[in-house]
């Protein structure tokens, strides 16, 4: 049986063995500065999705460049980075496999790692604290709301309180923030619409934040947005954290946006 030989250094590109990624670290390196640049002086932070180049070696240069962690979507992502020496992840899903939750709480409960998820269902959330109880730890989770795809979240509104009063009564499970993300926004070709669209999404957070804070509950950390419209949600004063992550790579998409 052959094995896969990853590229070395100086090998022609017609001598890569597919599928491989091949950057311009050049290019790489600057779209970080522009992520940095943008959310500089603003109260907003990286924390760059990890799901658009799957690979530990970029991750660790964002951070290095001063992200304070990554997001990916799945447990098996989070593991692979945390294996390759990623210390603090956020999942920025919903995991409700049991499984998967046992293979979560695992990485949770390792020495030096930070590693949060998303919840939007309070079954869920009794699954969470049942395996952190298991293995001895208390996580961290944020609340998702919905800002208008219909595809999860909690609602903006009462029930948003609700639900985060009952997962502060939850034992082994700790309330941290929410997850605010909008991915309709991100491919809007005109600037405009997307930064209207961020306006009516900021909108959203802050409605949902007073409601909270009239709760007395605390919300330390609003993370999500995207590479579409991170420029309009840094400046906003109410992102904590920026997820974008396709601008490390970009593509045609993107280029074609004003």
């Amino acid at each position: 049986m052959s094995i896969y030989q990853p590229a070395s250094i100086g090998d022609s590109i017609d001598s890569v063995e597919t599928p491989a990624l091949l950057l311009d670290l050049d290019i790489v390196e600057k779209n970080i500065s522009r992520l940095q640049t943008i959310t500089r002086d603003t109260a907003a932070v990286p924390r760059p999705h990890a799901k658009s180049h799957k690979c530990p070696n970029l991750a660790r240069l964002q951070i290095e460049r001063g992200a304070v962690g990554v997001c990916c979507q799945k447990v098996s992502e989070a593991a692979a980075l945390i294996d390759a020496g990623i210390s603090n992840i956020l999942i920025s899903n919903e995991i409700i496999d049991l499984k998967k939750i046992q293979r979560l709480t695992s990485l949770a409960r390792r020495t030096g790692v930070c590693v949060r998820v998303c919840v939007d269902q309070q079954e869920n959330v009794i699954d969470l604290s049942n395996a952190a109880k298991n293995v001895g730890i208390e996580l961290g989770v944020l609340v998702e709301i919905d800002l208008g795809m219909k595809r999860c979240g909690i609602p903006p509104g009462p029930s948003l309180v609700d639900f985060v009063k009952n997962i502060e009564k939850t034992p082994n499970i700790k309330f941290e923030g929410l997850q605010a993300y909008h991915g309709g926004a991100q491919h809007l070709s005109s600037a405009k619409e997307r930064s209207l669209s961020s306006e009516k999404a900021v909108s959203v957070i802050k409605e949902s934040l007073d409601l909270l804070s009239k709760s007395g509950i605390i919300c330390s950390t609003i993370s999500g947005s995207g590479t579409g419209t991170c420029d309009f949600d840094a400046v906003s004063g109410i992102y904590t954290e920026i997820q974008a992550g396709s601008f490390v790579v970009l593509d045609a998409e993107y280029g074609a946006c004003d």
